[in-house]
């Protein structure tokens, strides 16, 4: 990250989600492009907000384990479907 937003996010308050998306939508509509080029910095606020938030959001997913099955029953079966074969 570039650096810290003046408006820093409120994770007991603001949906990550609903944040990402409508930052991502003024970023690239005509008016966030205008910001990007007659005003910068800005722009760049809007990204860093954007990035804390992206941030939050990772923070908040548990990681998988490589090596676990997403389904381990289905793969109880297969594997007892295999010894039958």
């Amino acid at each position: 990250m570039n650096g810290m937003p003046s408006v820093l996010n409120e994770p007991l308050i603001d949906d990550d989600v609903i944040h990402i998306e409508t930052l991502k939508s003024f970023l690239v509509s005509s008016t966030g492009l205008a910001a990007k080029r007659f005003n910068p910095g800005g722009y760049a606020n809007a990204v860093a907000h954007m990035q804390l938030h992206l941030i939050q959001l990772q923070s908040t997913i548990p990681s998988k384990p490589d090596q676990e099955s997403e389904n381990p029953e289905l793969e109880k079966e297969e594997e007892n479907d295999n010894l039958e074969e």
